[in-house]
């Protein structure tokens, strides 16, 4: 059993759910349900937020609520990539700035393998953010956040350099006003 789909079972058994009711709510068949639920499928991110919004929870509560440190080790792998991606880096450039292997940063990324305090304070060097970065939050407070990361994630690298370039503009406007 995948610790996302304990997750989702935990939450919609809490929730007194049945799987054919969070069927309803999300679209997925019962059969799908199932299956992310015991890991017998995979659960990319899209599905991770359609069951986030159907359960009314967020994206990271599905990472942390059934057992912490191995979600924990996938979240900061997600939020390496995300960091990473946003500056414009593949795998190799990385693992080149912290003398290290493109496989290691594949890991780190997968949540297969837990990145160490040293990595992860190159990382911030590297990245230019703060170590809290690439944890989630105690108090989920930006739900819209969690969500654009997710739709920006699922945007070919086209796409997100125009949504970039837009947020900018969105930015420079907002502060000459």
């Amino acid at each position: 059993m995948s610790t996302i789909g304990k997750s989702i079972q935990k939450i919609r058994k809490s929730q007194g759910l049945t799987q054919v009711q969070l069927s309803k709510l999300t679209g997925f068949n019962q059969n799908t349900i199932s299956n992310h639920e015991q890991g017998n499928r995979s659960i990319n991110e899209i599905d991770i937020n359609i069951y986030a919004q159907a359960l009314g929870v967020s994206p990271k509560e599905l990472f942390t609520s059934y057992n912490d440190e191995i979600e924990l080790t996938q979240y900061i792998g997600s939020r390496i990539k995300y960091y990473r991606k946003l500056n414009k880096m593949n795998q190799d450039e990385l693992a080149t700035v912290l003398n290290t292997t493109k496989q290691s940063i594949s890991r780190y990324e997968k949540g297969i393998r837990k990145a160490n305090q040293d990595i992860l304070f190159q990382m911030c060097n590297v990245f230019d953010v703060p170590i809290d970065d690439f944890f989630p939050s105690k108090h989920d407070s930006n739900k819209t956040l969690d969500y654009l990361i997710v739709v920006l994630r699922t945007l070919n690298p086209d796409r997100q350099a125009k949504v970039y370039d837009f947020a900018m503009e969105q930015l420079k406007e907002q502060s000459d006003t």
